[in-house]
């Protein structure tokens, strides 16, 4: 930048110099074929003017150039690359004898830059960043020097620079950014001084229009390396169905530096307005070399995500792309969720064009129908990879911790999740996650899982893993077993039953569900409830697809099922319980054929210890022995 600003003041030195001693001789053809030689000599590209060349020495030495442009290059396009109606450039003529340059102006009417890339990669610009080749560095380090005396530093200062209704055009593949007509205003001191930049322009991005404004105070360092900034003022407003509710309205307050050499934006003492109910505050950090690079702490009093989340969840499939495990085993039937699940697969190659390292607090997290207090989010994302190293958060009065992990490499897209939940409200946290409200309790999950795909259709189809599930003092709720065994019985034995209605729930003090997800299905291998009536043991599986269900339980009666001193003729029988059907409308069945072998075993033993006047709590005595090695004749 500081050699731009060298040659500068030799070309109005030496333009000045052409006014005043040769003013006669000056033939602007002549300075225009110079100019145009000299680019095509040292970077290959033709410069066109078109325009009048004009040379002024008051008020202050003046240089006004119309209608210019630069080519791209010609292996590239034949297109223009960068271009500008008008250039004036005013300084001021005195200071120049001292070693300064004080410029009253530089204004640009209507200047257009064109950033393209094509599809292998390489951009309009790239030849203009290649380095001098062997000869010109040579011819440039050889060169004689007038004087072995240092020169003396110049001053430089820009009072004002103005450039009216840019463009700027950034294409990426065929993928098109604009901005324009663009305003951009620097008032100033100069280098080392403070300086006012304003910037407005309007935004054009595929399927969204931005307005864009900011405004700074800055301080570039004497040799550019370093521009401090003050009062940072960002402010996006914009529309488009890729906003939320189809508004942008965002806002960025902070101060900070910019770092040239190393290519390196700090923001500090942030505040960032997402929206009107979404704030930020922390310090951000952006390399922006080729792979830009994000590091930034944050926090905030509160973020509500669920006008994001609805908003996903509204768009159309797009994609009709299939499930990465044999579909042969769906067997879809009618009414199936699967037909009303979205099959698209999201494309997260983003994640591959930057890296990132942050954290997040958070005091009140809002997503659907949930809240989480205390949240801490620990974050990185490097080669394509999102890690969430550390993820805590309360909820429903209980806490949670996890470790996940998204890929964005393979198609489709890997994921993987470790979570450990201990002591949530387990009816009001079901409901919300998984809309599903029959279990009551407190519940522990830990669970150690990974997806291939995260389309509905693929996660319910790839769900791998372990799990463990364990509610305690709870109930499930829509079937009182206690009361069907009841019913049961007294159907059998042809008389109705004499107990009240009760609400339907069957409590528990422990439910445990252990297994594993496989082959698009939840496999409880492990079943196991305890309550102060029954003792359920069972196992089963759940298709995730379907959303079938079939479990086979086993219930024991282990005190009186017409309550506190009522007869407990069912203590001991194991009573088999079948369930099926679907999540929705799942069925109960009790097997009454097991049930009567269990009823008939018992009344025979009970009435076998009564002839031979056996005590039925005295296990020493050798008859009730023996009755017990008979007790396999009935089937025991």
């Amino acid at each position: 930048m500081k050699k731009l600003i060298y040659v500068l003041v030799a070309i109005v030195v030496a333009l000045g110099l052409c006014v005043v001693g040769i003013n006669a001789y000056l033939n602007s053809g002549k300075i225009k074929q110079l100019a145009i030689d000299q680019v095509q000599q040292h970077i290959g590209r033709e410069l066109i003017i078109e325009g009048d060349l004009s040379l002024s020495i008051y008020p202050s030495l003046g240089l006004k150039i119309e209608k210019v442009a630069l080519k791209d290059n010609p292996n590239f396009s034949k297109e223009d690359t960068l271009s500008v109606d008008s250039l004036i450039v005013a300084v001021q003529l005195m200071p120049l004898l001292s070693n300064q340059l004080l410029i009253d102006q530089i204004a640009l009417q209507n200047p257009s830059i064109r950033y393209v890339t094509n599809g292998q990669g390489i951009t309009n610009f790239d030849d203009l960043k290649a380095k001098p080749n062997a000869e010109e560095a040579t011819a440039t380090s050889e060169a004689p020097s007038e004087s072995n005396a240092p020169s003396e530093p110049w001053e430089l200062v820009l009072s004002k620079l103005l450039i009216n209704d840019g463009q700027v055009l950034i294409d990426n593949q065929g993928e098109q950014t604009r901005l324009g007509p663009l305003q951009l205003t620097i008032n100033g001191e100069g280098l080392g001084k403070s300086n006012r930049l304003s910037l407005t322009s309007p935004v054009q991005v595929p399927g969204a229009s931005i307005d864009l404004s900011l405004m700074t105070e800055l301080v570039p360092a004497e040799d550019l390396s370093r521009i401090d900034l003050s009062q940072f003022e960002l402010s996006l407003k914009g529309k488009g169905d890729m906003f939320v509710g189809g508004k942008l309205d965002t806002a960025v307050d902070a101060k900070g530096y910019l770092d040239t050499n190393a290519s390196l934006l700090n923001l500090e003492g942030l505040n960032l307005r997402v929206d009107a109910n979404n704030k930020l505050d922390g310090n951000v950090q952006i390399n922006y070399a080729a792979k830009p690079s994000i590091v930034f702490a944050l926090a905030s009093k509160k973020l509500d995500l669920r006008p994001y989340m609805a908003a996903s969840d509204s768009q159309s499939p797009t994609d009709s792309s299939t499930s990465s495990t044999d579909q042969s085993e769906k067997e879809p039937k009618e009414g199936d969720s699967q037909s009303a699940a979205t099959n698209q697969e999201p494309d997260l190659s983003v994640l591959q064009s930057f890296d990132l390292n942050g954290s997040l607090e958070v005091d009140s997290l809002m997503i659907e129908q949930t809240t989480l207090s205390v949240v801490l989010a620990k974050v990185v994302v490097e080669s394509g990879v999102l890690k969430v190293n550390t993820l805590k958060a309360k909820m429903f009065n209980g806490s949670l911790s996890a470790v996940a992990n998204l890929d964005s490499n393979p198609k489709p897209h890997t994921a993987a999740l470790t979570l450990d939940v201990k002591k949530v409200a387990a009816r009001p946290m079901l409901k919300a996650f998984a809309d599903f409200d029959k279990l009551s309790g407190n519940l522990a999950i830990a669970m150690d899982v990974k997806v291939k795909g995260l389309s509905t259709p693929n996660v319910r189809s790839s769900l791998s893993g372990p799990f463990a599930f364990t509610f305690a003092d709870g109930a499930y709720h829509g079937v009182n077993v206690a009361q069907m065994i009841r019913n049961a019985k007294a159907a059998f034995s042809g008389s109705k039953s004499t107990a009240a209605e009760q609400e339907q729930k069957t409590d528990f003090s422990e439910l445990l569900l252990q297994g594993n997800f496989a082959k698009q299905r939840a496999n409880v291998s492990k079943m196991q409830m305890s309550s102060p009536l029954l003792r359920i043991d069972g196992k089963g599986n759940t298709h995730l697809v379907n959303e079938s269900i079939n479990f086979n339980l086993t219930t024991k009666v282990v005190a009186s099922l017409e309550g506190q001193g009522g007869k407990n003729d069912l203590e001991g029988i194991s009573i088999p319980l079948h369930i099926k059907g679907s999540w929705s409308q799942p069925s109960y069945e009790v097997d009454m054929k097991k049930l009567l072998e269990g009823s008939a075993k018992k009344e025979i033993q009970n009435r076998l210890e009564k002839e031979l006047g056996l005590d039925a709590a005295d296990d020493s005595d050798p008859k009730k022995q023996l009755l017990k090695g008979l007790g396999g004749l009935l089937g025991g």
